[in-house]
């Protein structure tokens, strides 16, 4: 996929705000979203959900530009799933999924994905605390 995914976190008053505020704190995954996903929801429960708030989505309606809103109640758990979930077993995970379509996962590819999801549970450590929306734009 050659599409980037970048995560806002803002909260409700930010949110009502037209145009936003400057400096929202922004998290980009760059391309390593898709890998993220996949291995997320198998895994399954709240952290399945990381890159999708509230809506899951089926392959064949996701288009270009994106966009997902995860909710202050929707952030809390979704951060308490991600900080259970080990470094060795999403990398299991992501290794699994890419058996099944294709490229096996490199061991040069371990510390940028990990990279990755510790941005991602940083924009939701950011927003768990803030009492905050996570908006996940994919583009």
């Amino acid at each position: 996929m050659g599409m980037d995914a970048t995560i806002t976190v803002l909260t409700a008053s930010e949110r009502r705000k037209k145009p936003r505020p400057p400096g929202l704190p922004q998290f980009d995954l760059g391309r390593a979203w898709s890998d993220l996903e996949s291995a997320l929801q198998e895994l399954g429960g709240p952290a399945g959900l990381a890159l999708r708030g509230s809506k899951p989505v089926l392959e064949e309606e996701f288009d270009m530009d994106d966009f997902f809103v995860a909710t202050p109640a929707q952030v809390k758990r979704i951060n308490a799933a991600l900080g259970k979930v080990a470094d060795a077993e999403l990398l299991e995970a992501i290794h699994r999924q890419r058996k099944e379509i294709g490229p096996p996962l490199r061991k040069y590819e371990h510390k940028g994905l990990i990279a990755a999801f510790d941005t991602l549970k940083a924009a939701y450590r950011l927003a768990a605390r803030k009492g905050a929306y996570l908006e996940i734009l994919f583009c």
